[in-house]
């Protein structure tokens, strides 16, 4: 049974993805293990599990990051409409980007696509 679905594949330079997802604040390299401690509750901000990604059930101050200003130095929403006294931008609701994105640095070694 047919039913129309065509898939189709495109070559993508993934060092030039990473590139523009970090310089337009989209996404950042992976330099940390993903928890700084044994009893694996703190997750480290450039690690694989950071809160980059957005806080779960059962963090500390849990979903408070949705609101904030734009450099992030003030969230939660007891400060909503109120103006961060470091960039001057109003605190607001922003939901979570799911095409936001942590990526691997191998450097100095290179993953070979399979569309080559």
């Amino acid at each position: 049974m047919n039913h129309g679905l065509k898939v189709t594949f495109e070559r993508r330079n993934l060092e030039t993805d990473c590139y523009w997802d970090c310089i337009n604040e989209r996404g950042f390299l992976i330099k940390e293990p993903p928890y700084s401690d044994v009893d694996k509750t703190i997750r480290n901000m450039d690690g694989p599990r950071s809160p980059r990604y957005g806080t779960t059930y059962g963090d500390t101050n849990e979903f408070m990051d949705r609101y904030r200003c734009k450099c992030g130095a003030v969230v939660g929403a007891a400060f909503e409409g109120e103006i961060c006294p470091k960039c001057g931008q109003p605190i607001q609701f922003k939901d979570v980007d799911i095409l936001y994105t942590g990526w691997l640095n191998f450097s100095p070694y290179h993953i070979i696509s399979p569309f080559n």
